[in-house]
């Protein structure tokens, strides 16, 4: 249910103002954007894919502060078209993951908001975390580069009220803890994240978009019949490649 309302409201807001999209958000905790914002430092802004979360991607625009984010090209070209589009139109900056390291660096280290959604599971390049008691694995690009620029990290999420009405909830910033073992840091590291990914989760489990298959590489099991579909679709690319 929560998805489908999100469907309705991505498709409104594309025709809103820029005020418009911000009412229809509540900001709890804004004191601690302001503050991260103050300074030059870059910020990297960490969330989950919760509530609306791409409406309220658009909260730091209120602020004359765009976000620069990543993603990834979805399947349909006509789709990724129109979702780049809404995600874009307010002032941010949305590239695609591949090659997105050197645009993302350089944007951290001339102060810039960096922002990323971290539930997602990574079967390359992931690191191992708990989650929920659980072996997952996640991205550690979030804690490789607050660590490579000095960044500060601030968990931010978008959380739909029994109203109906979004709130973004803006949590304390922190510093990552640096021990000189760049391995040990980015897996400790992102453990930290993901532990207030799983506390929110607890809250509002309802609003989380769980189909994102957090523990497939650990339990692949779990999703046998999705993983039969993955390897058809790799042996379709293959053929039409040779082709």
């Amino acid at each position: 249910m929560n998805f489908g309302i999100n469907l309705v409201e991505m498709f409104q807001s594309s025709f809103m103002s820029h005020d418009e999209v911000f009412n229809m958000c509540r900001i709890e905790g804004e004191e601690n954007f302001i503050d991260v914002i103050k300074g030059n430092q870059g910020v990297v802004i960490v969330s989950a894919h919760m509530g609306n979360w791409e409406v309220g991607l658009h909260f730091t625009n209120y602020y004359r502060k765009p976000m620069l984010g990543v993603a990834a090209k979805m399947r349909y070209g006509w789709a990724d078209i129109l979702l780049s589009r809404s995600r874009n139109r307010l002032g941010n900056i949305i590239v695609d993951k591949k090659g997105a390291l050197p645009k993302i660096t350089e944007g951290l280290r001339r102060g810039e908001v960096i922002g990323m959604l971290i539930d997602q599971s990574r079967r390359k390049q992931g690191v191992e975390v708990t989650f929920f008691g659980h072996k997952a694995t996640a991205s550690p690009a979030a804690a490789l580069l607050a660590l490579r620029c000095k960044s500060l990290v601030l968990p931010a999420f978008s959380v739909r009220e029994p109203d109906g009405e979004l709130t973004i909830q803006v949590k304390t910033p922190f510093e990552l803890t640096r021990t000189g073992d760049l391995r040990r840091d980015i897996q400790t590291n992102t453990q930290r994240m993901i532990a207030i990914v799983e506390e929110m989760v607890r809250k509002y489990p309802d609003q989380w978009f769980w189909l994102l298959k957090p523990w497939k590489v650990a339990y692949p099991e779990l999703y046998s019949d999705w993983d039969a579909r993955r390897r058809k679709r790799k042996t379709k690319k293959k053929k039409k490649k040779a082709v």
